[in-house]
């Protein structure tokens, strides 16, 4: 680990030399920017401090030498990011020659430390050389019309701090592995605390600002929280990504006061997750994901999996829904494993959603075939008709499928992190799933409204998520934790026929039959969402389409079919090349 030395170089903290570095200032006669370097002062300002707020007087321009600054406007009630600021950036430009009000309010996302120079500095130059308006002038209405429109930054992250929950914990073996699976996208810096006392402020910001300039990714060691409170707050304070590691226990007061504000990743060792022990780490620290980590032989891959996350290239793989088609998905996920494909997240609605479960679980492509075949094909969960009320079947079928396949699993157990959606009847939202037993999101996200039974949850009505989004690739590539494969088994339209208890040939006279309520139920489905589905398709890297339009949507008779031609699509598109 690196971290020792001096973290300012005084000849780069010069205000001169760092003015001729400046975009804005590089042009102006050195002399000029002798005079502004002269009268600037340097300003250090704490994470999460207000650097000036929208309305202030426009009385200065502040330039980054260190850290990182946000700049935020009202938005519906709330604030967007518009602008994310770091080393060499300035804000306030406009207020040298307007003095008009801010616009936005600024605020440091990490210790900061800027160099701020008053308009009255400014105006006095310019009084003494009024020559120079004009070139201040034509160097700001360049530098605005350069940069890209004001909109919430993109960018993954790139700094990581690390600490351990408790002294008894792998951290350095985890940092060596973390470091290890980050390196193929770039030099990775490991900064742990400098030895000494602790220095003035913005050093620490500096060291941390130097290793960033020096390196793609940086991961800021806090390997002994308790010991150096200061380094382990700084460490959480300068991190876009902070990942707290810790055995299956309540977390102590101080990492809950340290990091619940900053929605940790949970990185949790243990050989077997327990719901049970995992509810009091959830509650406190609100994490942002769980990551399991075997402390065996799988710990090296569980470790590269939560950097390809952090980083933002972890594979994700989202599957639509769509009944009997869904097995469809069988064939892809064989498929994509077979090639070595690494799926680091899954998650997906209806269909999608149990066989993406199943799969979660770490079932192998045979056990998922099998079980699909004897669930599905076998039993025949979906046909235990009733007297409508609240829908064609009772649902009983179906639910004592689901407790046997997940028995008390919980969603925040599972080794790769998966979702499912449903549709709340009572508020007409989306629900994501991503906490609580797993057949309960399974449950709600296959409950096709008019066919089967709401599933209740407190005061909501589930029901399946098709209504709202079938193909939920949104709800993925919303995390920004790398690209996204969508599997669409739907994109024909869906051909429905009622499931049957018992096959009958139909009479040669019979006249053809009309589509019946199942099929009007489930194109009714499939039309509702079929906008964001599209709208879906285009947000996904890649979209792997497998032929099934013949297959029906209760045809479970069919898995085979189905399976075949998921494969052959997965073939396809491994063959025209992966994210």
């Amino acid at each position: 680990m690196t971290g020792s030395g001096d973290a300012h170089d005084q000849a780069d903290h010069d205000p001169a030399t760092f003015l001729a570095q400046i975009p804005l200032f590089a042009a102006l006669p050195a002399g000029a920017r002798d005079h502004l370097a002269a009268s600037a002062t340097w300003r250090h300002v704490p994470a999460g401090a207000v650097v000036f707020h929208a309305g202030d007087p426009g009385d200065s321009l502040a330039v980054v030498w260190s850290g990182r600054l946000e700049a935020q406007h009202a938005h519906g009630g709330g604030t967007r990011v518009v602008a994310t600021l770091g080393r060499g950036a300035w804000v306030g430009e406009l207020s040298l020659l307007t003095g008009r009000p801010r616009a936005a309010t600024v605020r440091a996302r990490r210790d900061s430390e800027l160099l701020v120079i008053t308009a009255r500095s400014f105006q006095a130059l310019l009084s003494r050389q009024p020559e120079l308006v004009l070139d201040v002038a034509r160097l700001l209405a360049g530098e605005l019309q350069s940069r890209p429109a004001a909109t919430q930054p993109a960018s993954p992250p790139t700094t990581f701090a690390v600490v351990p929950l408790a002294s008894r914990l792998p951290t350095a073996r985890f940092v060596d592995e973390l470091v290890r699976a980050l390196q193929p996208w770039g030099p990775v810096a490991v900064v742990d605390r400098p030895p000494g006392p602790a220095p003035a402020p913005g050093r620490w910001a500096a060291l941390a600002d130097r290793a960033e300039r020096s390196h793609a990714l940086v991961v800021l060691a806090a390997t002994d929280p308790t010991g150096s409170p200061d380094w382990a707050a700084f460490c959480v304070r300068s991190a876009d990504r902070v990942v707290a590691l810790t055995h299956q226990e309540t977390p102590p007061p101080w990492a809950v006061q340290l990091l619940a504000p900053h929605r940790p990743d949970l990185s949790v060792l243990s050989d077997a997750p327990r719901a049970d022990a995992l509810a009091p780490l959830l509650e406190a620290l609100r994490p942002r994901a769980v990551h399991h980590l075997r402390p065996g032989a799988g710990f090296a891959d569980a470790s590269a999996r939560v950097a390809r996350r952090l980083s933002g290239h972890a594979l994700g793989v989202v599957l639509s829904g769509g009944g009997a088609r869904g097995m469809a998905h069988l064939g892809v996920l064989a498929r994509l494993r077979e090639a070595g494909v690494p799926v680091d997240r899954i998650g997906g609605c209806s269909a999608g959603a149990l066989v993406s479960a199943l799969w979660a679980l770490g079932l192998t492509d045979e056990e998922l075939v099998a079980t699909c075949r004897h669930e599905l094909v076998a039993h025949r969960p979906f046909a235990d008709f009733t007297v409508p009320r609240d829908g064609l079947i009772r649902g009983r079928r179906a639910r004592s499928m689901l407790e046997r396949l997940f028995g008390d699993a919980r969603v925040e157990e599972l080794a790769t992190p998966w979702f499912s959606v449903s549709a709340d009847l009572v508020s007409g939202e989306l629900v994501v799933h991503r906490r609580g037993p797993v057949w309960l999101a399974v449950g709600a996200s296959m409950a096709i409204p008019g066919y089967a039974p709401p599933v209740p949850l407190g005061t909501r009505l589930l029901v399946d998520g098709g209504l709202l989004d079938n193909f939920p690739v949104d709800v993925m590539a919303g995390d920004g934790e790398g690209p996204v494969i969508g599997v669409d088994v739907m994109r024909d339209g869906p051909v429905a026929r009622t499931p049957r208890t018992r096959r009958r040939r139909a009479p040669a006279t019979a006249e053809p039959a009309g589509p019946g309520i199942v099929a009007v139920l489930g194109r009714s489905l499939a039309l509702g969402g079929r906008a964001r589905a599209d709208q879906n398709r285009r947000r996904a890297d890649v979209v792997i389409t497998p032929e099934v339009g013949h297959i029906a949507l209760f045809d479970f008779d069919r898995l085979d079919d189905a399976v075949a031609a998921g494969r052959r699509a997965a073939d396809q598109a491994l063959d025209a090349g992966l994210p």
